[in-house]
């Protein structure tokens, strides 16, 4: 189960928080006028936990259906490049977590 726990631990505490764009052109998002020029902020945590995408998403659950569908990693040519490092490192973190637990009296 570590693999899912791996990308679930990923989603539930994203490790970058938030992005932030200058709009280059007027557009409308979701009913919303966004002007050439305006900041705008994405808010990585938000989309984790949006409903309805990911079923019961404010949960904490290690055997979810689709463990990997989050976006604290960005996505497209924005996506980071250093993903695979990262859920290594947590991989092996938890792997020594759960050794120790089980290995222990």
């Amino acid at each position: 189960m570590i693999p899912s726990l791996v990308c679930e631990t990923i989603r539930y505490q994203s490790p970058v928080l938030h992005m932030r764009r200058t709009a280059r052109n007027d557009v409308e998002l979701a009913g919303r006028r966004i002007a050439k020029g305006d900041k705008v902020v994405m808010w990585y945590i938000s989309g984790n936990r949006d409903e309805d995408k990911i079923e019961r998403a404010d949960e904490f659950i290690v055997d979810r259906a689709k463990p990997r569908q989050h976006l604290s990693f960005g996505a497209g040519i924005h996506r980071c490049v250093g993903d695979r490092l990262a859920e290594q490192q947590i991989r092996i973190l938890w792997r020594k977590y759960c050794n120790g637990i089980s290995g222990s009296k």
